[in-house]
């Protein structure tokens, strides 16, 4: 997804990359073909790697099949491994990478209430480094990936980041705590105004998200609004259909292959 602004859209701002940089290393450029997700994101696909739509494959990541396929057994082997949490309400906190900066959840923790009856699960980016002295009792579950917290998880707590599609593949309430929108907006930008889009589900407060949650009051009809519009038309079989567009290039010439694939989703 395309949720915040990348690539071209944010040359020479505080988060993304230097435009002289960009222009000697050619930045994705000579792609032949874009594996996207929805359609709905095309025109940020475009603005972000400078390409014209002709060269977007809508099938969504291989990633969303796995999602989808492997949630039981991603259910079986966190509880194996976290065995105190079974039959606890279980929140996922995943933030956006922020390029320079440590993910400090001390206000996210102070707000959350460990009553013994939920557990919040904090994810940071690979390349994030976090601030564990705040940690309090929340938990990290480093053993394991994000997706397969994604899997267990109730419910999502992020802001900018991708995961919000992810979540959307699974069915899982998305929570938005957006605490530095002004600061991102200037720094990076957003394609998609979350406040648009979830209208009912953005927080500047963490008390005020939490308290949401705890009232288990959703807006289901919204949510299915944006996974219509955001993903995928024919989502479940981007692995088959990648890989069937590998084996065409391969047998004849590549661009009439990717053509013909690409013609058949419009």
């Amino acid at each position: 997804g395309k949720i915040k602004k990348s690539g071209y859209q944010s040359l020479d701002k505080g988060l993304g990359r230097s435009s002289m940089i960009a222009h000697e290393m050619r930045m994705h450029r000579n792609y032949d073909v874009i594996i996207a997700g929805g359609k709905a994101f095309n025109p940020f696909y475009c603005a972000s790697f400078g390409v014209e739509e002709k060269v977007l494959y809508n099938v969504g990541l291989p990633r969303m099949d796995m999602l989808r396929e492997n949630t039981e057994k991603c259910r079986k082997q966190f509880f194996e491994a976290y065995p105190e949490l079974e039959g606890k309400k279980i929140i996922l906190y995943a933030p956006t990478f922020r390029k320079g900066e440590i993910l400090d959840p001390k206000a996210i923790v102070d707000a959350f209430d460990f009553n013994g009856e939920q557990m919040l699960i904090i994810k940071r980016h690979p390349n994030q480094r976090l601030n564990e002295e705040n940690l309090g009792s929340a938990m990290t579950c480093d053993d394991v990936p994000t997706s397969t917290v994604l899997s267990v998880c109730d419910c999502v707590i992020t802001d900018y980041s991708a995961i919000t599609i992810e979540a959307a593949i699974l069915h899982k309430p998305v929570y938005f705590y957006l605490f530095d929108l002004e600061d991102y907006l200037s720094r990076n930008g957003l394609n998609v105004l979350l406040s648009d889009e979830f209208p009912d589900s953005v927080f500047y407060e963490p008390k005020k998200l939490f308290e949401s949650i705890a009232s288990g009051v959703y807006d289901y009809d919204n949510y299915k609004r944006f996974c219509e519009k955001y993903l995928p038309e024919q989502s479940g079989r981007a692995t088959d259909k990648i890989a069937a567009l590998i084996i065409d290039c391969m047998r004849r010439d590549k661009h009439e292959a990717i053509s013909e694939r690409i013609s058949e989703q419009n």
